[in-house]
């Protein structure tokens, strides 16, 4: 294990899985100021240097800067001490049966998918398995090539792994663009949120009254101040989007979906609505989180825009997805450490 911690320096541990028969190299998500900083640099960084170093095709592929300097930190460090070669690969090793796996929570699911790529050339059959990664990990191009050794999963709405450039823009351009569209007064709509059983038919009603429609906005100073403002920012995205790595699994809460409009002229409504038809009101915000999941495949498309939530933030934590994988498995008659799935 390395517990060493900064900017680029991420701690991880090599553990052994006998129940399944993995080496497991496991990842810390995001906890200290550094590790934030790691987060925010979002930067897309072209993979064309690092691929010579690993041993792989990065031309015209990129990955999320913070995530890439911690990635590049972790595989160094294992080649340096070289603990993978003596478990798996070294004449002699105890240990060449058993499979190499990567994984990794939010920064650390980032980052390990990144080491997957990297120890590739040295350990072929290296597969990541990770939990929310980041929506802003690596390149479309190279998130499609990761299908073939990343499986990523996501829990309900969570909002990191719909974070990206654009999905802050998109969010951003939402809520200055609902601030021309209201017509009622902003207490109103304060006041009207406070109201005990104020449920999914009560918000659509609501909303169609205190909004304007995209097309019926009525000119005014601020309403030209703020269409200026998003044509100018519009300009200083990257070109280069980041996206969310692997095959998808989603977790997603019985008792709602939501369709993403292609058109997100009417997102903004959804996501308002989506609250309180998951949550059954806000007045059930406050009862203890009784979900039960379903799982299924989804595509890298459903996590491009960010869904506002009553739980998009808890749905992030690893409290969150051990209670939702817990859930799955006891529906599924299986029980600790679940490699009966392996029969």
């Amino acid at each position: 294990a390395n517990y060493e911690a900064g900017i680029k320096a991420t701690p991880f541990a090599v553990v052994l899985d006998h129940a399944w028969q993995s080496v497991v190299v496991t990842i810390r998500g995001s906890q200290s100021i550094d590790d934030f900083l790691s987060d925010l640099a979002l930067t897309p960084v072209e993979l064309d240097k690092c691929s010579q170093k690993y041993s792989f095709d990065g031309a015209g592929k990129f990955a999320h800067m913070g995530m890439l300097g911690s990635a590049e930190w972790i595989t160094d460090d294992l080649l340096r001490v070289r603990v993978l070669e003596k478990l798996l690969s070294d004449e002699g090793a105890e240990y060449k049966n058993y499979k190499l796996r990567i994984v990794g929570h939010s920064l650390g699911a980032g980052a390990g998918s990144l080491v997957a790529l990297f120890l590739k050339h040295k350990f072929p059959q290296v597969r990541a398995v990770v939990f929310e990664p980041p929506g802003c990990t690596m390149s479309w191009n190279l998130a499609e090539e990761s299908n073939e050794w990343c499986t990523s999963f996501v829990t309900g709405m969570d909002v990191v792994t719909r974070f990206n450039e654009k999905s802050v823009f998109v969010l951003r351009n939402e809520i200055i663009t609902n601030l021309a569209r209201i017509r009622v007064p902003k207490h109103v709509v304060m006041n009207k949120r406070n109201i005990d059983g104020f449920g999914i038919d009560a918000v659509k009603e609501f909303l169609s009254d205190a909004l304007y429609p995209h097309n019926e906005i009525p000119d005014s100073p601020f309403v030209k101040s703020v269409r200026t403002f998003i044509e100018k920012t519009r300009s200083k995205e990257n070109v280069v989007g980041l996206h969310i790595p692997g095959k998808i699994i989603h977790l997603a809460s019985e008792s709602f979906s939501l369709d993403v409009d292609k058109d997100k002229s009417e997102t903004s409504d959804k996501a308002e609505v989506a609250r309180d038809e998951e949550t059954g009101g806000s007045d059930s915000v406050k009862k203890e989180d009784t979900r039960e999941y379903q799982t299924c495949w989804a595509k890298r498309e459903d996590f491009q825009y960010i869904v506002l939530s009553s739980h998009f933030l808890t749905d992030h934590l690893t409290s969150t997805i051990c209670s939702a994988f817990q859930g799955r498995m006891k529906a599924a008659g299986l029980s600790e450490p679940y490699s009966d799935v392996l029969e």
